[in-house]
């Protein structure tokens, strides 16, 4: 059986508090200013996705090694032709084959999922 919670419950503006809902509960023991900040911190959550390291290389790691493409190329150090090629063949080609491959080239999803595949 849940836990009974004391206290009250705050939403912002066009969102409504819900007893499902623990982003919008606050202890009635806090203040105003210290109850806000405790929903704030309820609402943003700073969990990984995958994992710590993996987000890191993956997310930002990828983000970064973006704007570095873009400073060797506006640099003049490497030239667009050659960093397109490389980016098309080691990573867009492996997530276009990988996309298609778990839609158009799967014959339940695409029975399952044929007019949203169709357009």
């Amino acid at each position: 059986m849940p836990k009974k919670r004391t206290g009250y419950k705050i939403a912002p503006s066009g969102l409504s508090c819900s007893e499902a809902s623990p982003y919008f509960y606050v202890p009635s023991n806090l203040t105003q200013g210290a109850a806000i900040k405790f929903q704030r911190a309820e609402i943003v959550s700073l969990r990984w996705v995958i994992g710590a390291r993996a987000d890191l290389v993956w997310f930002i790691g990828s983000v970064l090694s973006s704007y570095l493409l873009l400073i060797l190329y506006a640099g003049g150090i490497l030239p667009l032709l050659p960093m397109m090629a490389a980016w098309a063949i080691l990573i867009d080609a492996p997530h276009v084959f990988a996309t298609f491959s778990r839609t158009y080239f799967d014959r339940e999803e695409r029975r399952a999922r044929k007019w949203l595949l169709a357009g």
